[in-house]
């Protein structure tokens, strides 16, 4: 059959709740208590009317077995009176109720789980506390009605007194109680069948919060609810902690009477008169860093630029300073604590280099890596480090060469030094480089190492500044020449290398075609990438408009013996771009030029130089040098 049950109500503040009637389907029932806003019922104006809303439910057992089944609120949405309907068991009379229904509450009478939630949510203008509003009732033979009763205690808080307090401004988040070795919020059971009984903890908390979803602003009173379970006694110590903005503020006082179901505690927190006492203190927090973001700018099969993204506000009050993983599995393989991105700038919050971007140089080919970050705070009174970001990257394959490649050098085996065509930082090694011995592979991963900007370099890799033993292990592919007349100026970076140094050419001259394979004379193509060094404006970090510096947009490569280029000549003067060629600014990076000669006749003595001239763009007064960006090194039997 179908029941209809009517319920309405009110409660006067600190008073226990009144009796509640729910009659046979025949009649009307009556319920007296007093809720807040909520999920379930509403306050009304005066904030002690209940105000039943749509979706209201009772859990209803009856002495025909039928057990918690669902009453919805059919009538008296927004007022005082609900009707509740539902279906029981033909003849069934009800015998206990509570409120609010659940569905994981279970069918027994003497254990139905209830859960007062830890962190009850609302915002500043309706409280939002019916949800956790427990009620039970059982059947009155002589009255034919349910009388209910509420079985948690109501705290009433309000915020007020804040005019010239620290805390006045702030939003407020959320106010916190916690009562040592009490059970006031988490999972309970209750017993229908003894309206006497107390709630039975199964998994509780000392603490129960109360959160503000709508944040607001302490400059005027602010009132929020709060549903606990009623275990508090007399002279108990009690905690009462606001989170507000940057403020804590804690208040320490002892309960001024022992709790009781059913009953509403005015809890005024008025902040000037109780931090005057004593009673209150604020301090200021220290707010988490947001996480950066990570994502994948470039990678090939040796190397992973990856960019880190802050916030507009992280980037500009705590500027650009990063811990930086870098794990294969479980492995930590590179680790760097508090690297600062920042060189040159104004005002110290534009820099020279705009992009957080970071090169790992120096990977194995289609490799699994994961690169973690965390945003470190430059103002600790203020920030705490933020959370860990980690993503996964897997390395690109091997290139495949073909049987016609005679050289093929891409540098990915170097790892130190910035890449500036990626506008990436990276690391540089620390001290003197002409002492390290490269021998063992294990001797860089144990490097002491420091952040570089991206126009950072190892040492000209056949200098004397440089440790023999580093070509020994870099460069042993093929047989370079380790004269200065052949090969000079050559300085690594992650992925590549830097031609030249403001006042000296870099110049790179290719092993012999014989230690190539070639033993007669054939026809070849020699191909790589190059681009200008440009150093960005100081102030505004372009590259495009008044450049720090600017070179290197033209490289001259020579055959050397026997051979000549398609226009009958050992000597070609080259082009790179530059970056307003290549639209560096818009794009955020700069881009290769790739350059292509075709030469006949060469034989097993040929040999090529490519080198830089000492050459001033004009784009800066005074700027000349020879430096240029070089890549991907490739001969080719036609």
């Amino acid at each position: 059959m179908m029941c209809l049950l009517a319920l309405a109500g009110v409660m006067a503040g600190c008073t226990n709740d009144g009796s509640s009637e729910l009659q046979r389907p025949e009649t009307t029932i009556r319920l007296t208590a007093e809720l807040q806003q909520g999920s379930r019922t509403v306050l009304g104006d005066d904030g002690l009317k209940v105000l039943w809303e749509n979706q209201d439910r009772l859990g209803v057992f009856s002495d025909k077995g039928d057990a918690n089944v669902s009453f919805l609120l059919s009538e008296g949405a927004g007022e005082s009176v609900g009707r509740f309907e539902g279906a029981l068991s033909k003849g069934a009379v009800p015998q206990y109720v509570y409120y609010p229904y659940s569905a994981d509450a279970g069918t027994s009478t003497a254990t139905l789980a209830v859960t007062v939630d830890a962190e009850q949510t609302q915002n500043s203008t309706t409280a939002s506390i019916g949800a956790n509003d427990f009620k039970i009732g059982s059947y009155d033979a002589a009255q034919k009605r349910f009388s209910l009763r509420n079985k948690l205690s109501l705290l009433a808080f309000t915020v007020d007194d804040l005019t010239g307090s620290e805390l006045f401004g702030q939003p407020l988040d959320r106010i916190v109680l916690a009562v040592d070795n009490r059970d006031l919020s988490g999972d309970f059971t209750a017993d229908l069948t003894d309206p006497e009984a107390a709630l039975t903890p199964v998994s509780a908390s000392a603490e129960s919060t109360l959160s503000f979803s709508d944040k607001p602003v302490l400059e005027k009173p602010v009132s929020g609810w709060l549903l606990v379970n009623p275990v508090v006694e007399e002279g108990d110590p009690m905690t009462v902690t606001l989170y507000a903005g940057s403020k804590k503020a804690t208040l320490r006082v002892r309960a001024s009477k022992r709790y009781e179901a059913g009953v509403r505690y005015t809890m005024p927190l008025d902040v000037n008169e109780l931090v005057a006492d004593g009673s209150m203190t604020v301090e200021t927090l220290s707010e988490e860093l947001p996480a950066p973001g990570i994502k994948v700018f470039r990678k090939t099969h040796g190397m992973i630029v990856a960019e880190f993204e802050q916030s507009v506000d992280t980037y500009e009050t705590q500027g650009r300073t990063f811990n930086i993983r870098l794990l294969e599995g479980d492995k930590v393989l590179r680790s760097y604590d508090k690297y600062s991105f920042k060189y040159g700038g104004k005002n110290g919050t534009i820099y020279s280099y705009l992009y957080n971007r970071f090169a790992f140089g120096g990977l194995k080919a289609a490799t699994s890596y994961t690169i973690r970050v965390q945003a470190v705070s430059t103002d600790a009174a203020r920030f705490e480090d933020s959370a860990w970001t980690d993503i996964s990257v897997t390395t690109d394959a091997a290139p495949v060469l073909g049987d016609k490649v005679l050289l093929y050098k891409d540098f990915e085996d170097a790892r130190y030094g910035g890449s500036s065509i990626d506008n990436a930082w990276a690391h540089k090694v620390k001290g003197t480089q002409a002492s390290i011995d490269y021998t063992e592979e294990s001797v860089e991963d144990a490097l002491p190492v420091s952040v570089c900007h991206p126009m950072g370099c190892m040492e000209d890799a056949f200098g004397t500044k440089q440790h023999a033993s580093y070509r020994a292990v870099h460069w042993s592919d093929y047989a370079w020449s380790a004269d200065k007349a052949d090969n000079t100026g050559l300085f690594p970076v992650c992925g590549a290398l830097k031609f030249g140094s403001a006042s000296a050419i870099g110049k790179l001259t290719t092993p012999t075609l014989a230690s190539l394979g070639v033993d007669a004379p054939a026809n070849v193509v020699l191909s790589f990438n190059a681009a200008p060094y440009y150093e960005p404006n100081l102030a505004t970090g372009k590259f495009e408009t008044a450049p720090n510096q600017g070179s290197g947009t033209t490289v001259v490569v020579t055959v050397n013996g026997d051979g000549t280029f398609d226009d009958g000549t050992q000597t070609q003067t080259l082009r790179n771009r530059t970056p307003v060629e290549t639209g560096a600014d818009a794009k955020g990076y700069m881009e290769y030029t790739l350059h292509t000669l075709r030469v006949t006749g060469a034989t097993g003595a040929t040999t090529f130089t490519i080198a830089t001239s000492l050459d001033g763009t004009g784009a800066v007064t005074g700027s000349n040098s020879c430096r240029m960006w070089f890549d991907d090194l490739r001969i080719e039997r036609e």
